[in-house]
């Protein structure tokens, strides 16, 4: 599974650089690719990029907030946790409660 992520990765990367007309969508799988791995920065950076073009996914906002928490940046995180639980992200509550409020 590891050189499956890392084959999309270039895969990926190469769809970005070229400026592909699937690129809005490939910062999103790149992102959840860095979010697996643990590339909290990497990973939030791609779900901005993402919401740029989509503002109003939820889920993306709710990872962001996930990705910001395990930066210790808590305002970034509850920010994005907010967000995600004003676009009634049901996941999104308890982190926001537990750590927001």
């Amino acid at each position: 599974a590891l050189n499956e992520k890392t084959d999309a990765l270039i895969a990926l990367n190469s769809l970005i650089s070229d400026n592909s007309i699937f690129s809005n969508d490939c910062y999103l799988l790149r992102a959840d690719i860095f979010y697996d791995y643990g590339q909290w920065n990497l990973a939030k950076n791609d779900y901005s990029m993402y919401l740029d073009f989509y503002p109003k996914q939820a889920d993306v906002y709710y990872k962001t907030g996930m990705c910001w928490l395990n930066l210790r940046m808590t305002e970034k995180a509850c920010y994005n946790l907010k967000k995600a639980v004003q676009l009634r992200y049901v996941k999104a509550q308890r982190k926001y409660y537990d750590n927001c409020e």
